[in-house]
């Protein structure tokens, strides 16, 4: 079956200005139906894909509407600069079909498109359509002739999914809902689509309600439908940046084109209200506070991670700014951004809470350990044990953590009305020895992962007596064990 290329035929049969352009993919790409049934209007360029989009950009000039045909990769980052001005900027009628999305080749690194979204969003008229199954593909076919202008086409090669009916309509700017849910929100596109579907399906199994929207157009993207979604998930995607891009090195403040395109992701999360977070450390940290205040991104809405080397006139910034604070003592360590300054940031009173950040840097998320890391940080800073106290950082670990990122009157606290996690830890092990009149100081102090006997979150018990309830370790465990054979195979 090779739904686009007989669409593309039965397309160029009701309309004499269709013209299919290849690159030695003939039937890899199914236009080899094309080339058979309307040989001459097909052009095989060979393998010379910047000739190939220079050609097109000619003949759409001469007023034909031309199909351009390879793998993804090669209709995109080889050709990159062709695209750009031989066809996007003069908005002529090229339509881009790239085969083979993402790692789905069998051919490895060279041939695996795993950029080519990013690449075609940013050119200036190009639209950007990433297909689920066979019915959006077919349609795919006609709504790009009709449109008028550049278009990318992101297509699987081989087995072709069908996943809509045959009246499900594919819309430029459309996104559609393919599974109702108020708990979670999945938003997919291209072939992950049915995997969104398979995860929904198998979290439903374990009683989560969870949304699947397929978002078949990229640019322009369904931007009210998204917010429409997850306007009241519990969970969401969020903007976090590695530092602010265009900042790199000490000093270096102008106004960049990176610093634009941040500029206007910023202001995207912000019409979206997702949360964001900027990570400030090492080398360039001072630069990047800086150019964060100097061009009015620092808000109330901004989570800055780190920031272990803040000075007296930083530490006002971010209290007029109203932006909170994520420290991560276990990365900032391990990457040498310096001793965190927990004692500092409590008596300017900011927002405040504590994370581990990376697992891969961290190397475990073991929360009763970040607070006991903290407790002797301070301690050794101020040369006095007693200058943190347990409640303190249990309630940065809980309550204040949730202010931190305005999640308090949600989470955070045990209080009627919230959906508070509850954590109950067994005093009978050997290393739970009391030593206090406080229990919180047995909890920094002395706790670990091994004396969680019960959790509870948001009234589902997900662990009692010390075992998982919602998940089989030794599957977890065997799959993962699995996984780790097969890497060490492939690159051995």
């Amino acid at each position: 079956m090779k739904p686009y290329g007989a669409a593309l035929v039965r397309l160029a049969r009701s309309r004499t200005d269709i013209v299919c352009l290849g690159a030695d993919l003939t039937r890899q790409t199914e236009t080899d139906l094309f080339r058979d049934q309307l040989p001459d209007r097909f052009f095989n360029i060979g393998m010379a894909e910047a000739n190939m989009v220079g050609i097109a950009g000619g003949l759409a000039r001469a007023g034909r509407t031309v199909y351009v045909n390879t793998f993804g990769v090669f209709a995109t980052r080889r050709c990159f600069d062709q695209l750009a001005m031989a066809v996007s900027y003069p908005d002529l009628n090229v339509k881009v079909v790239g085969f083979m999305p993402g790692i789905s080749t069998p051919g490895g690194p060279s041939h695996q498109a795993i950029d080519d979204i990013a690449l075609m969003r940013v050119l200036p008229n190009m639209k950007v359509l990433d297909l689920a199954d066979a019915t959006e593909i077919v349609q795919a076919v006609d709504l790009a002739a009709q449109e008028r202008g550049p278009v990318y086409l992101r297509l699987k090669r081989g087995e072709i999914p069908k996943i809509f009916s045959d009246d499900h309509v594919l819309e430029l700017g459309k996104a559609n809902l393919v599974r109702d849910g108020d708990e979670v929100v999945l938003i997919a596109s291209g072939m992950m689509v049915p995997g969104a579907i398979a995860a929904a399906e198998f979290l439903a199994v374990y009683g989560f309600s969870v949304a699947v929207l397929s978002s078949p157009s990229i640019k322009p993207l369904d931007v009210a439908s998204v917010t429409r979604l997850v306007g009241g998930a519990p969970l969401t995607l969020g903007l976090a940046w590695r530092g602010l891009p265009g900042i790199e090195n000490s000093g270096e403040r102008q106004r960049s084109a990176s610093l634009n395109v941040a500029a206007f992701e910023l202001d995207t999360a912000r019409r979206l209200c997702l949360p964001i977070s900027v990570h400030v450390g090492g080398e360039t940290a001072e630069s990047q506070f800086a150019a964060l205040a100097e061009l009015d991104m620092l808000r109330s809405d901004v989570q800055l991670v780190h920031m272990t080397g803040v000075n007296v006139l930083q530490f006002r910034e971010i209290k007029r700014s109203g932006a909170s604070v994520a420290l991560t003592p276990l990365t900032e360590l391990r990457m040498g951004y310096g001793f965190t300054r927990l004692g500092e940031f409590l008596d300017a009173d900011v927002r405040l809470g504590i994370g581990i950040d990376s697992n891969a840097l961290a190397g475990h998320s073991n929360p009763f350990a970040l607070m006991r890391l903290l407790r002797l940080i301070e301690a050794g800073r101020r040369k006095d044990e007693t200058v943190i106290s347990a409640r303190s950082l249990l309630a940065l670990a809980t309550i204040d953590g949730a202010r931190a990122v305005k999640l308090d009157q949600e989470i955070g606290s045990i209080t009627p009305g919230k959906k508070a996690d509850l954590i109950m830890l067994n005093p009978n092990a050997w290393n739970m020895g009391w030593f206090s009149e406080d229990p919180a100081d047995l909890i920094v102090d002395a706790a670990g992962p091994e004396n969680v006997d019960t959790v509870i979150v948001d009234g589902i018990l997900v662990k009692h007596k010390g075992r998982l309830t919602l998940v089989d370790r030794d599957q977890v465990l065997g799959g993962a064990k699995t996984s780790i054979s097969n890497i060490v195979r492939r690159v051995a």
